[in-house]
């Protein structure tokens, strides 16, 4: 199922829903490029999918954008946003920690280092690989002031010829 969706209204711009228990949804949206997602986009976004409802919690917060060096301190786990699982480049996120659940809960069960077994893994190498393109475009930005989401296609090809990844 789709739980996330490009605004048409806002260029590097994204909304979600994701379902809860109990027939309630967590929606929301946000911004790549620095432009202000407002109000008026979410209303957008949610009459769009005919979304209705009391809001029953207002909150936001900036997206990680680093893979954690470190995901376990004693019996402390770190997992999905809060060990910077989304990809910096596009800020999806499910299909890294969908593909980790199972490795995660392994590592925790067997007793295994999982910082070790983390830093090894592909999808950490490819995370920290993305870091790295969006931190050498921002400082072409800042010095050129050309906004990094006109890189898009290019940093796609960059990324692509770079890791092999074209997830």
């Amino acid at each position: 199922s789709d739980l996330i969706h490009a605004t048409k209204r806002l260029q590097g711009g994204y909304c979600w829903i994701f379902p809860m228990p109990g027939g309630k949804s967590n929606v929301g949206g946000g911004s790549f490029t620095g432009e202000k997602f407002t109000v008026d986009d979410l209303a957008i976004f949610k009459e769009e999918h005919g979304i209705t409802g009391k809001v029953l919690h207002r909150g936001g917060g900036g997206l990680p954008t680093k893979p954690s060096y470190t995901v376990q301190q004693q019996s402390v786990y770190r997992f999905g946003d809060a060990a910077g699982m989304a990809n910096p480049l596009n800020g999806e996120g499910l299909k890294n920690i969908e593909q980790l659940a199972e490795f995660w809960a392994k590592s925790i069960v067997d007793e295994i280092d999982l910082n070790k077994c983390w830093r090894k893994r592909k999808e950490y190498k490819q995370l920290k690989r993305a870091y790295q393109i969006l931190k050498f475009t921002g400082k072409i930005e800042k010095y050129y002031h050309f906004p990094v989401y006109l890189w898009g296609v290019w940093i796609s090809a960059l990324r692509y010829r770079l890791t092999g990844y074209s997830g």
